[in-house]
């Protein structure tokens, strides 16, 4: 089995370097591979969901509905990983929705083999803390960039730093991420075009 899910595994320790080949080997019997077609929703608010998710290939948006209008949070692409986390330390259902912005293949993994890969060994124990870690702090990022920036320094952030990503999100997902309309997200591109050509 671990013969076929080689490319996984390399994918993985690649992008992850805190995630050596031992403890992606020891995860990968007891996780799914899940395909998830464009526009599918794949997890669903009231859900309690315990797995944690590494993004392989494509893209997924994490949304609330608020009032019966989506509220687009953050889009995860290749490469990046995603878990509700309201579910794994409070157990608590989720309040967040989750589509495919694309066709959208992960990995997913139950957060018992975590847990149980941790009491099993302590070097495995603070591997998967860094890495845990880490993905906090992006998390922490990412919600500071929507509250203390601007629209625009959010959008040429997004410009500079995650062009690809920027590019594959669909204009109505992107002004709802932003907190704003279409025709102003047309507008502030419109603007930094003009500011560019003008240097």
């Amino acid at each position: 089995m671990l013969s076929e899910q080689q490319p996984i595994i390399e994918q993985i320790t690649s992008n992850f370097p805190s995630l050596n080949v031992e403890i992606i080997e020891h995860l990968i019997p007891q996780s799914v591979v899940k395909e998830i077609k464009k526009k599918d929703l794949y997890i669903e608010a009231g859900t309690l969901e315990k797995n944690i998710c590494i993004i392989l290939k494509g893209m997924l948006r994490v949304y609330y509905v608020v009032d019966g209008e989506e509220k687009n949070i953050f889009f995860i692409g290749e490469n990046s990983t995603f878990a509700c986390y309201e579910s794994i330390i409070l157990n608590r259902p989720t309040n967040q929705y989750v589509d495919a912005i694309e066709d959208t293949i992960l990995l997913q993994i139950p957060h018992d083999a975590i847990n149980a890969l941790e009491r099993s060994n302590i070097n495995m124990s603070n591997t998967v803390n860094e890495w845990l870690k880490a993905e906090l702090v992006e998390l922490i990022t990412r919600i500071e960039h929507q509250v203390l920036w601007s629209v625009e320094q959010h959008y040429l952030y997004l410009l500079e730093e995650k062009p690809e990503l920027l590019a594959r999100i669909p204009q109505k997902h992107l002004a709802s991420y932003l907190g704003i309309t279409p025709e102003s997200l047309s507008r502030i591109r419109a603007r930094i075009t003009k500011k560019r050509r003008n240097k």
